[in-house]
């Protein structure tokens, strides 16, 4: 199994985001969509392919929010 790819951000008041995805998983599954289409798409079926890409990161990743601040 691939190592996860973990991005942080924070800002002044505490609020903390988290998004994990495991590249490789993501890669398989951007590969599965391009095989589907084939080597030559229209510019409505590129559209197509970058919306189920799209859909495929969503799936995948995970966001946390945490809220490290004191009222």
């Amino acid at each position: 199994m691939s190592e996860e790819l973990n991005v942080l951000a924070g800002n002044d008041d505490g609020m903390m985001a988290r998004v994990r995805v495991c590249p490789h998983e993501l890669s398989r599954r951007m590969a599965k969509i391009l095989d589907d289409y084939g080597h030559k798409v229209s510019e409505t079926r590129g559209e197509v392919v970058k919306r189920r890409i799209a859909a495929a990161v969503a799936e995948l990743t995970e966001i946390s929010l945490h809220n490290l601040g004191t009222s």
